[in-house]
C-alpha cells in the first residue's frame, strides 16, 4: 500500500470517528436510537454519625465495675455501612482501668475523675468520638445504725426475723445495695428465705450469739451481735389472780443524805436533781457525788420565800426541766410573800440550766396567779408527752364553807384548775387545741373543779396524765386528766355533793373520779404514779400514790371484775408523809419524804408465790411466739372461725393452750373449760401486731387481760386500764379495761366467746373439720364433743343467702347480749338457733328513740329498711350506735348485707320457710 492511500485511509477513519462522536452527542436528534456510556463518579468517604451521647457514671471507690459502652444499638452507624472499629481512651491513664473485646472494666482504689473517649473509626480511616466522665466516688463502709435488741423465744417456736429491720440496723452512706449473712454460735438450725429474711428454729435451750454481717457492693462490711435466749418449752396456762405481794420495803436512795426540806425530785438522764423548799437546788450524779446547782431562796427576786408563814405551801414546790426543743431550761414554781408587801403570789419562773449549774440572774417571770388566802396554792409542773407545761392550781381556798373555794367553778380564775400553755418561747402561748379557746375566759386552763392537785404525773406508756387530788372532809380523790373536764369541786367532794349552788347540783356536768378513797386510808393524797418499772412486777400498771398523813404508801389496780381495789403496800415510819412521787430513769419508782429523806420502792428478800401471777410483759407469759406472734407453737394451737367479730377491720389471730393432760369437755350443750386454760387473740393492722388479749381461767372465775404491742421490741406490756389512743389511718383504737371486756364476754354467754361448736365447726386447708382437728390435738375431749348440725356463715360468702349471713352476723356480734337473761334491756333474742320469727325483732315496735331519726319506729321493718333502728344502730358511730363497745368505724359491709337482706328476704321474717332453708 503507497503513502497517499495510507493517507486516505487515515482520513476516512477520522471523518469516520468524528461523524460517529457527533452522532453519540445528539442522541436526542438523531432517529437511531443509541445507549451512551454512563458516567462515573467521584466517590467522597463519608464521616461516621454519633447518634446517642454518653452519660456520665459514677461508682465508688473498690467497686468493681463493667460497662459496655459501644453495645446500645445505633450508638454510632456509618452512612456507608462500613465496618466500624472502636476505641476508648482513657485520661489520665491507669493500669486498673481496662478495655477489652468491647468491655470497659476496672476497680478504682481512690475517689478520682476520668474522662472515657469512644471513638468510632470505618475503613476510611474517618473517626466520629464522644466522651463521658467516668466519677469515682469515696466508698464508706456501713456502719450499725440501729442495733437489734437482744431477743427471747422458746424452744419449737420458729419464726422469720428481717436482720435489717426494714433497713434500718445498717446504713450505708453510698447507698449502695447491702447483703446480709448470718452466723449462730453455737450452731442453730437457720435458713435464708430471701435477701434479709431468715428463719431460725429453737430446738434446744441455750443462749446463743447471732452476728450478722451486712457487706457493700465494694466487700466493705459492718457486723452486729446480739443474744438470742432460748427457753424451755413455754408452758401457757396455770395464772393466779393478779395480787400485790406484801413483801416491798423502802430503801434509802441516796444513803442517808438529807435534802432539807425537799419537795421535788427529777432526773436529769441518770442524774438526780433535788429541790428543797428553802430554794436550794442540788444534784446527785449517778456515781453518788453531788454538787449545789444554785441557792435561789436570796435570788429569785420576784418572791421573797424567807417568811414561809405567807403560804401553807410556801417556797419551792416543783421543778421540771424542758424537753431539749424548746431549751436548756429548768422551770421553777414557787409560793410566798412580795418582798415588802403581805400579798401571797404563786409563780412559774424559768432560769437558764447549764447541766453542771443553775444560772441564778437569769430568771424569766413565765406566770403569776395571786392569792387570797394562805391555802392550797401552785403545786406540780409538768411537761407533758405533747410538749407543753401543765400547771396545777390549788383552789385557794380549802375551809368548808370558804367563799374563795368557789374559784374552781369560775373559768375567769385560774385557780382550782391545771394550766396547759406553750413556753416554747416567753411570753408563753395558748395552745390552739386548748378546750377554751375562743371563749371569753382564762384560754390557759385545761380542767377545772379542783381543790388542791398537789401531785400529778404522765403514765409513760399511755400518756395519760394522772392526778391526786386532796379532799376537804370525806374523799380523796384520783382523776385521770380530761380536755376541758369538769371535777366538780366544790359542788362535789368525790361523788358526793358537797356545797351545791342554789341552782342545785348537775352530775351531767361532772367528770367523777376514776376512783375515791374515804378517810378510812388517809385524809391528803399525794399523787402518785403509774408504775412501768421492771423490778416488781406484781405492780406493773397499778397506780402507785400516798397519803401524807397515814404515811403509807398504796397500789390501786383493776380486780378480776375489772373494779379498782386499793391495798397498802409499804409503810413510811417515821417522819412527815410523802411530799411527792418521781420514776428514775429505770422507771422503778422514788418519793420524797417531806422532813429530808429519799426513797426507793424494792422487792424484799422473799417473794415466795403459790402462782405464777400473770406478768406484766408478754414475752414472760409462753402464751405468744413475741418473734413471730401469728404462728401457733408448742402447746398453744390455732384455731379460727366462721363468723368473726366486726373489730374495725383489724386482722385477727386466734389461740387456745391448756394445761397438761386436760382437754374441753361439753357439758349440758356448753364446753366447759379446765382451770389454767388460756384464749389468745391477737390484733394486727399491716402485718404487725398491734393489741394482745388473754382470757384466763382461773380457779375463781374468768379474767380479761389486755397486752399492747411494742412491735420495734418484740414486747407487748400488760394495761390495767382500758385507753384510747390515734392510730397512723386517723382510727381512734379502744384498749378494753378488765371490766369492759365483760361487758361482751357475758356470763350468759359462757365467757369465751368464738371457740363454740359452730363456729370452730369449718373446713380447714387439708379439707377436713377444724373441730376433728382440735379433736386431735387433744384440745376437745372426743367422747363429750358433739358434732353440730349447722355452722355459722361468713358475711363474705356469697354462696350463702342473705337471711343465712344475718343470722350468723348477728350471732356472733350481737347475742352475748342479746338473749333471753342476758344484760340488754330488749328481750331480743339473737342467737343463731332462734328462728327469726321468734327474735322479737320483725316488726316489732321500738323501745328507743334513736337522736338522729326520731321518727324510726320498728326494730326491723320488713318493708322499709329505713324505718328499721337495727340498720340505723349499726350505721352510725355517735349515740346508739351498736355494739356499743368494740368498734370505733362502721362494719359497711354488713350494713350493706342489711339493706340488701331487708329489699330481698326480709319477708322470711314473716314465715316459717328459712327454718328449711339449705345450710
Amino acid at each position: 500500500m503507497n503513502k497517499l492511500t495510507t493517507a486516505r485511509n487515515f482520513a476516512f477513519l477520522l471523518l469516520l470517528g468524528i461523524l460517529l462522536l457527533q452522532s453519540c452527542g445528539n442522541s436526542e436528534k438523531n432517529s437511531v436510537s443509541q445507549t451512551a456510556a454512563p458516567e462515573l463518579p467521584s466517590v467522597v468517604n463519608q464521616v461516621p454519625v454519633l447518634n446517642i451521647k454518653s452519660e456520665d457514671l459514677s461508682y465508688y471507690v473498690d467497686t468493681e465495675f463493667s460497662i459496655q459502652p459501644f453495645a446500645q444499638e445505633g450508638k454510632f452507624t456509618d452512612p456507608e455501612n462500613q465496618t466500624l472499629t472502636f476505641d476508648v481512651k482513657i485520661s489520665p491513664e491507669v493500669d486498673y482501668i481496662q478495655f477489652s473485646d468491647g468491655v470497659l472494666s476496672g476497680a478504682v482504689p481512690s475517689a478520682s475523675s476520668f474522662d472515657i473517649t469512644l471513638s468510632a473509626t470505618d475503613d476510611g480511616g474517618l473517626t466520629v468520638s464522644d466522651m463521658f466522665t467516668l466519677s469515682i466516688l469515696p466508698n464508706s463502709a456501713p456502719v450499725v445504725a440501729s442495733p437489734i435488741s437482744n431477743l427471747n423465744t422458746f424452744v419449737g417456736a420458729s419464726f422469720t426475723l428481717d436482720v435489717s429491720q426494714d433497713n434500718t440496723v445498717f446504713f450505708d452512706a453510698d447507698n449502695e445495695q447491702l447483703t446480709y449473712s448470718v452466723e449462730v454460735s453455737p450452731e442453730l438450725k437457720i435458713s435464708q428465705v430471701d435477701g434479709s429474711h431468715y428463719t431460725f428454729e429453737p430446738t434446744s435451750e441455750g443462749i446463743y450469739k447471732v452476728l450478722i454481717k451486712a457487706t457493700d457492693q465494694a466487700g466493705k462490711t459492718a457486723t452486729q451481735e446480739f443474744t438470742l435466749s432460748i427457753d424451755e418449752a413455754a408452758q401457757c396456762h396455770s395464772f393466779g389472780l393478779p395480787s400485790i405481794s406484801k413483801n416491798l420495803t423502802l430503801e434509802n436512795a441516796f444513803d442517808d443524805r438529807k435534802f432539807g426540806v425537799p419537795t421535788e425530785l427529777v432526773f436529769d438522764g441518770r442524774d438526780a436533781i433535788i429541790a428543797s423548799r428553802n430554794g436550794n437546788i442540788v444534784k446527785v450524779f449517778e456515781d453518788g457525788s453531788g454538787k449545789l446547782l444554785g441557792r435561789l431562796s436570796s435570788e429569785l427576786g420576784v418572791i421573797s420565800i424567807n417568811d414561809l408563814e405567807g403560804s401553807q405551801q410556801a417556797g419551792i414546790t416543783s421543778i421540771a426541766l424542758a424537753p431539749t426543743y424548746i431549751g436548756n431550761y429548768i422551770f421553777v414554781a414557787v409560793n410566798g410573800r412580795d418582798s415588802g408587801s403581805d400579798e401571797v403570789s404563786s409563780r412559774v419562773v424559768r432560769y437558764e440550766y447549764t447541766g453542771d449549774s443553775i444560772v441564778v440572774d437569769s430568771r424569766q417571770l413565765v406566770l403569776e396567779v395571786k392569792q387570797t388566802t394562805v391555802w392550797h396554792h401552785m403545786g406540780k409542773l409538768l411537761f407533758g408527752s405533747d410538749g407543753y407545761l401543765y400547771v396545777g392550781l390549788g383552789d385557794g381556798g380549802a375551809r368548808v364553807g370558804d367563799k374563795y373555794g368557789q374559784g374552781a367553778q369560775d373559768l375567769n380564775d385560774l385557780r382550782g384548775s391545771i394550766l396547759r400553755i406553750d413556753v416554747s418561747e416567753l411570753p408563753y402561748k395558748i395552745p390552739s387545741d386548748n378546750p377554751f379557746v375562743g371563749m371569753n375566759v382564762k384560754q390557759e386552763i385545761f380542767a377545772y373543779g379542783l381543790r388542791n392537785p398537789w401531785r400529778f404525773s404522765v403514765d409513760s406508756l399511755t400518756n395519760e396524765i394522772w392526778i391526786g387530788d386532796v379532799g376537804s372532809s370525806k374523799w380523796e380523790e384520783i382523776n385521770v386528766l380530761k380536755a376541758g373536764a369538769n371535777y366538780g369541786w366544790p359542788f362535789y367532794e368525790g361523788r358526793e355533793e358537797f356545797l351545791c349552788p342554789d341552782s342545785g347540783c348537775d352530775e351531767n356536768s361532772v367528770e367523777f373520779p376514776e376512783h375515791q378513797y374515804s378517810r378510812d386510808l388517809g385524809v391528803a393524797i399525794i399523787g402518785g404514779l403509774v408504775y412501768r418499772g421492771e423490778a416488781i412486777p406484781e405492780l406493773y400498771g397499778s397506780y402507785i400514790f400516798g397519803d401524807y398523813v397515814s404515811k403509807t404508801i398504796y397500789a390501786l389496780k383493776r380486780g378480776l371484775g375489772g373494779e379498782y381495789e386499793i391495798e397498802a403496800i409499804a409503810g413510811q415510819g417515821p417522819g412527815l408523809g410523802p411530799a411527792s412521787f418521781s420514776a428514775g430513769p429505770d422507771k422503778e419508782l422514788f418519793f420524797v419524804q417531806r422532813n429530808s429523806n429519799i426513797f426507793k420502792l424494792v422487792q424484799g428478800a422473799e417473794t415466795a408465790l403459790s402462782e405464777k401471777q400473770i406478768p406484766a410483759f408478754l414475752s414472760d407469759s409462753g402464751c405468744v411466739n413475741m418473734l413471730s406472734p401469728f404462728d401457733e407453737f408448742g402447746q398453744v394451737y390455732a384455731y379460727d372461725v366462721n363468723a368473726p367479730l366486726w373489730s374495725d377491720n383489724a386482722d385477727k389471730h386466734r389461740f387456745i393452750s391448756l394445761p397438761e393432760a386436760t382437754s374441753v369437755k361439753e357439758v349440758a350443750g356448753q364446753y366447759s373449760y379446765p382451770n389454767g386454760s388460756v384464749l389468745v387473740k391477737t390484733f394486727s393492722f399491716g402485718g404487725k401486731p398491734h393489741e394482745t388479749r388473754l382470757m384466763v381461767k382461773h380457779g375463781e372465775g374468768w379474767g380479761g387481760y389486755t397486752y399492747r404491742w411494742d412491735w420495734d421490741k418484740y414486747e407487748a406490756n400488760l394495761l390495767y386500764d382500758g385507753f384510747t389512743e390515734k392510730l397512723e389511718d386517723d382510727l381512734t383504737w379502744s384498749y378494753p379495761s378488765r371490766s369492759t371486756c365483760f361487758q361482751c364476754h357475758t356470763s350468759v354467754a359462757n365467757r369465751v366467746l368464738g371457740f363454740e361448736p359452730m363456729q370452730l365447726s369449718k373446713r380447714t386447708e387439708d379439707g377436713n373439720n377444724q373441730l376433728n382437728h382440735l379433736i386431735n390435738e387433744g384440745i376437745l375431749d372426743s367422747e363429750s364433743i358433739s358434732m353440730p348440725n349447722n355452722m355459722l356463715s361468713n358475711i363474705s360468702d356469697t354462696s350463702k343467702s342473705l337471711t343465712e349471713r344475718f343470722k350468723s352476723y348477728v350471732d356472733a356480734n350481737c347475742s352475748f347480749c342479746h338473749q333471753p337473761n342476758g344484760p340488754a334491756s330488749s328481750d331480743i333474742d339473737f342467737r343463731y338457733a332462734t328462728p327469726l320469727v321468734d327474735m322479737n325483732v320483725c316488726n316489732v315496735n321500738a323501745e328507743i328513740m334513736l337522736q338522729d331519726h326520731p321518727s324510726v319506729s320498728k326494730v326491723i321493718d320488713t318493708s322499709d329498711f329505713t324505718n328499721s333502728v337495727v340498720y340505723w344502730r349499726v350505721n352510725t358511730n355517735g349515740n346508739g350506735k351498736m355494739p356499743p363497745v368494740g368498734r370505733e368505724r362502721i362494719d359497711e359491709e354488713f350494713v350493706e348485707l342489711v339493706k340488701n337482706w331487708h329489699l330481698i328476704e326480709a319477708g322470711a321474717c314473716a314465715s316459717v320457710a328459712e327454718q328449711n332453708m339449705p345450710k
